[in-house]
């Protein structure tokens, strides 16, 4: 059996083209025709509707025309006295020569005059008429009560008029003798004035026992029944409208073969009934005529063009159809990532300079990629940047300097030779540079063997103290069995300290300089090798932490300065480090917690003060450079010698290292975070024990934090803040999917590499979304994270969720678009109180220039309520990437 010959490749595209050319002539020439429609539509409704609005203008004119008139001649005193007496002598005749007469002066169509018992006295329209009782007349129950308007009907006739009450004066009320009766007719001139300024054709309809009656109209003679026909073909419309008074609202109508849209409107008399009607008639016919005019073309040039581009594309394709199918094998072999595909520029002109574009996009793709990846090599190898800042100018701000003295050196015993003295002299100063950058403090000046650090910003007093009891923990003990210990000398003091740099060679140097300085020198005088001598207003700066660690040290005399001193032991310093500050600057730890000094860590290193650069942890990491400090330890660079890579080791403090309950829990989180694998996290490898102290291995990036930048160029670009503020989010995202909180979201845990690639790190403090039953939450009185970036409901002690992280990658997000925090405050419990009660300051007031959408996200993150934020990480990154278009 042969098979049915199908058409070429050519082919069906040719017809496919086709066909989507009709589709998109057909779809516009429809498109047109309906929108046509619409629009007149909408034309024709307008017109209808102004129509409405300036008949109910004229029926409120005639009101007004009418009963200014009406009132003056009812309070003309010669008037109502002519009145009174004709009545009196039952003068009908009287009474209608004055009426008529007023007739021509004021303009109306049609006066009556009633009795007081609303019995007809006299009317313009017919003298011989009185005598009938109008009593039961709304206009004259309403007049009763004051002026009366409305539409008054006569027969198949329809007034706007107005009825009046007339009165003579009499004690104690006045006397009601009559009431007078004017009004205009609706009649055709009326409505032709109409007709004049709308466009439009109009009709009034009298109700009657008899049904509807056109009583005036714009219309042809022989369109008013047929006005009528079209009308009652609409069911009850007509009685809904004149008997029940509904308003028909765009109601379209054939009338003798033409479309019309129509507007009713009922005509109601003085008590609100409906007497009658008016039409509004819009004529569809004439609305649509130009957009007829405009779709026939259309659909001509249509079907021209669409057999034009049906014959242009059946030619085009079958001679550019095969340099396509190369070009597009080429692109789907680029979108795997393969960019050594080279096209033949050959063919027509347009596809020759497709294929050459194409050849350039991709050489210059391989260009990028290739330097890309000798960049990236390349910089894992070089020095490590600055992770923060240098002072941007000199300033004086106040300080805690520590003074060591290593008497070791001082007097240098033969027990070394010269290099291996010069080598332990080393290992010193880099065991003092990682106690002191571990509490977040700067190594100032080393001069001989004496050294200088300072500490800024909240809890300087005591991260200084905490730095001093170690470095007097490891710096007293001896290393030779032969060698004599020599503890060191430690001095803190406190105040103003100028810093800057001072150039007297060909470099400039740091300098220091302020009475805490010289006080210093004082202090250290009276110190004695063990000691650590504290200036009244450390001492004063950390009552609070002596009286919480039980301990007193009395004030002593000082030999060289009226200020008295203070002098801690090494054991009695390592006591008092034992009690943790209530909120520290950097990661926040409330409650119990292992002592900081005296006993020594499990295992061979008694601190962190030990691992310094140059140093071999567990024979296999070898530590090139100390990237940063935190809360739970310092970060090393480090070379995995087994695999001959790089690597960031978070080695971890004594504190955190002494509690193995902590311990198991972070062991037991870190498996969860090891799961997470995503271009915008910081991987996490293995958690474990090196020389006896607990450590992290990471993936290590180089690059710099984002709190760095941040501090050296304040608010980054929009364009830039966004950037980082999508790729927070999408990692963010990836430990979400996998139900893991990261408790701890700031910019110095944002790392940004060579390439501009934000990566999510230290997961030290992340945990499970949800915890089995039984498996324990962080105990009472324990609050992790940062106080800047704390959810309220993490500093109240609640159970935190993905809305934690979502208010502090607001937090985030709000500093990275404004350049500012959204709260601040002198000291960490000020900043903590703000997040629990303060509302954050407004983003416009950061920035003015802010998107208004931009705004509304910041402030949603930073709900006190949780259940106000975004639900999900992925809702607020669908946000910012609107932000995008």
């Amino acid at each position: 059996m042969t098979r049915p010959l199908s058409p070429s490749l050519g082919t069906r595209i040719f017809l496919v083209n086709a066909g989507l050319l009709l589709l998109a002539v057909g779809s516009s020439v429809a498109l047109t025709w309906t929108l046509g429609n619409r629009i007149a539509t909408k034309a024709a409704r307008d017109r209808i509707l102004a129509t409405n609005s300036v008949q109910s203008a004229f029926q409120q004119q005639r009101y007004e025309l009418l009963l200014g008139p009406v009132r003056l001649l009812a309070q003309l005193p010669t008037f109502k006295a002519y009145i009174v007496e004709a009545i009196d002598t039952n003068n009908p005749a009287a009474v209608f020569d004055q009426l008529t007469e007023r007739q021509r002066d004021l303009g109306y169509d049609l006066a009556l005059l009633l009795n007081a018992s609303g019995v007809l006295f006299a009317r313009t329209d017919d003298p011989e008429a009185h005598g009938t009782d109008l009593s039961r007349n709304p206009f004259v129950a309403q007049a009763r009560k004051g002026t009366a308007s409305g539409v008054w009907q006569e027969g198949s006739k329809l007034y706007y008029a107005v009825a009046e009450p007339l009165t003579v004066a009499q004690d104690p009320a006045p006397l009601l003798f009559g009431y007078l009766v004017a009004g205009f007719a609706l009649d055709d001139r009326l409505a032709l004035d109409v007709q004049r300024i709308t466009g439009s054709e109009v009709a009034y309809l009298a109700g009657g026992p008899g049904g509807p009656t056109v009583v005036a109209t714009t219309l042809e003679p022989a369109l008013e029944e047929k006005l009528l026909a079209a009308l009652r073909l609409k069911g009850d419309l007509l009685g809904r409208v004149i008997q029940r008074g509904d308003a028909v609202d765009q109601l379209e109508l054939e009338v003798d073969g033409r479309n019309w849209v129509a507007l009713l409107t009922p005509l109601r008399d003085a008590a609100g009934a409906p007497v009658g009607a008016s039409v509004a008639l819009a004529s569809l016919d004439r609305e649509l005529a130009t957009y007829r005019r405009i779709q026939g073309l259309l659909l001509g040039v249509g079907a021209f063009a669409l057999l034009a581009a049906v014959a242009l594309s059946y030619a085009l394709s079958r001679r550019t159809f095969a340099p396509v199918r190369r070009l597009a094998e080429a692109a789907e072999a680029a979108r795997q990532g393969s960019y050594d595909v080279r096209l033949e520029a050959g063919g027509s002109r347009e596809v020759a300079q497709l294929a050459r574009s194409f050849n350039d996009l991709l050489a210059d793709l391989r260009e990028r990629r290739d330097m890309q990846d000798y960049v990236m090599e390349l910089s894992r190898s070089m020095p490590e940047a600055p992770r923060h800042a240098p002072p941007a100018a000199p300033e004086t701000r106040p300080r805690t300097l520590m003074a060591v003295e290593m008497r070791r050196y001082a007097r240098p015993r033969g027990v070394l030779e010269p290099l291996d003295t010069l080598a332990r002299m080393g290992r010193d100063l880099r065991r003092v540079a990682a106690a002191v950058g571990a509490r977040g403090g700067r190594l100032e000046i080393a001069a001989g063997h004496r050294i200088l650090a300072s500490f800024d910003g909240d809890g300087r007093s005591l991260r200084a103290l905490q730095s001093a009891a170690e470095v007097l923990a490891v710096l007293s003990s001896r290393d030779l069995e032969l060698e004599q210990a020599e503890p060191p000398l430690l001095a803190l003091a406190a105040g103003d300290a100028l810093s800057g740099s001072v150039t007297y060679a060909d470099e400039p140097e740091r300098v220091l300089l302020g009475p805490a300085v010289q006080q210093l020198e004082v202090l250290m005088r009276e110190a004695t090798p063990g000691d650590l001598v504290l200036s009244p207003a450390v001492y004063g700066e950390l009552a609070t932490v002596f009286s919480q660690a039980g301990v007193e040290v009395p004030a002593q005399r000082s030999l060289l300065s009226p200020q008295p001193i203070h002098v801690l032991s090494a054991e009695l310093a390592g006591r008092v480090c034992g009690t943790p500050p209530s909120v520290t600057q950097a990661t926040v730890v409330m409650g119990g917690a292992p002592a900081l000094g005296g006993a020594a860590a499990p295992g061979g290193r008694s601190t962190l003060a030990d691992i310094a650069p140059g140093s071999l942890l567990g024979g296999r990491f070898e530590i090139l450079s100390v990237l940063g400090a935190g809360g739970m330890g310092v970060v090393f660079k480090a070379r995995d010698q087994e695999l001959d890579d790089l690597v960031a080791l978070k080695m971890l403090k004594r504190e955190v290292a002494g509690d193995r309950d902590l311990l198991d829990r972070l062991k037991s989180e870190l498996k969860l975070a090891r799961r997470i694998t995503h271009p915008n996290v910081l991987r996490t490898f293995d958690f474990g024990e090196l020389d006896g102290v607990p450590f992290i291995s990471m993936e290590y990036v180089r690059g710099v934090t984002l709190r760095y930048l941040l501090e050296a160029s304040g608010r980054p670009p929009f364009s830039a803040a966004l950037h980082v503020g999508k790729q927070l989010c999408n990692g963010l995202a990836a430990a979400h999917a996998l139900a893991i909180l990261h408790r701890d979201i700031k910019p110095e845990n944002i790392i940004i590499d060579q390439s501009g690639n934000a990566k999510l790190m230290d997961f030290g403090l992340a945990r499970p979304a949800q915890r089995m039953a039984g498996a324990g939450v962080t105990e009472a009185g324990f609050l992790v994270g940062t106080p800047h970036y704390l959810a309220p409901e993490q500093i109240q002690g609640r159970e935190p969720s993905f809305a934690t992280d979502l208010y502090a990658v607001g937090v985030v997000l709000y500093e990275l678009f404004t350049g500012t925090l959204p709260f601040g405050g002198g000291t960490p419990m000020e900043v903590l109180l703000k997040h629990l009660s303060d509302p954050p300051v407004p983003p416009r007031e950061r920035w003015t220039d802010i998107p208004e959408r931009l705004e509304r996200l910041l402030v949603r993150c930073l709900e006190k309520d949780p259940e106000q934020r975004f639900a999900r990480i992925d809702e607020l990154q669908r946000e910012l990437d609107q932000l995008s278009t």
